[in-house]
């Protein structure tokens, strides 16, 4: 199993910065989080070192100036608690938001009352347009057949009428 552990420290102008990044799993902000972000500031080398350092320092429980797998599993531990706390509180707030009654629970009403509306993403005027090649304003077979068999030839790399795994699969490398 493969994991990405990535520290970051909030620098001094607010910006959040890697601090260590080894096997492991992507971890939280060493530093309470701050107001909805402004626009980014620039940020010198020195203060990302000052930031990087900070972070290090304070996953170095033993103060020896190394990183051992122990104090590299507790920061990862501890930053996982945070993240899953961030993440209940949000679901818990989200659960709150979605039931509209307070009666603790989620009737499926409630539930479907929260999706999104399906929209559709042309309007018909444009399907037509993009569609009608001779342009008289409708859409004959061939024309709504094309762009589809186009793809098809395009993937059908031997034109043997048949799209094989392995054309699927070359096609995807591109």
């Amino acid at each position: 199993m493969s994991f990405r552990l990535i520290l970051v420290a909030a620098t001094t102008t607010g910006l959040a910065v890697p601090a260590i990044a080894t096997p492991g799993v992507e971890l939280a902000q060493a530093t309470p989080a701050k107001p909805a972000p402004q626009a980014p500031k620039p940020v010198t080398r020195a203060t990302v070192i000052q930031d990087l350092d900070t972070t290090f320092k304070a996953v170095d429980t033993n103060h020896d100036g190394v990183l051992d797998k122990n104090e590299m599993a507790a920061a990862q531990t501890a930053a996982l608690q945070q993240r899953t706390a961030r993440e209940q509180q949000r679901a818990g707030a989200e659960f709150t938001k979605l039931d509209t009654n307070k009666d603790g629970q989620l009737s499926k009403a409630e539930f479907l009352a929260a999706l999104q509306p399906v929209r559709a993403r042309e309007t018909p005027d444009q399907m037509v347009a993009q569609l009608d090649a001779n342009k008289d304003g409708k859409v004959s077979v061939e024309e709504y057949r094309a762009p589809r068999l186009a793809g098809f030839d395009k993937l059908d790399a031997n034109h043997d009428g048949t799209v094989s795994p392995q054309e699927i699969q070359a096609a995807r490398k591109k």
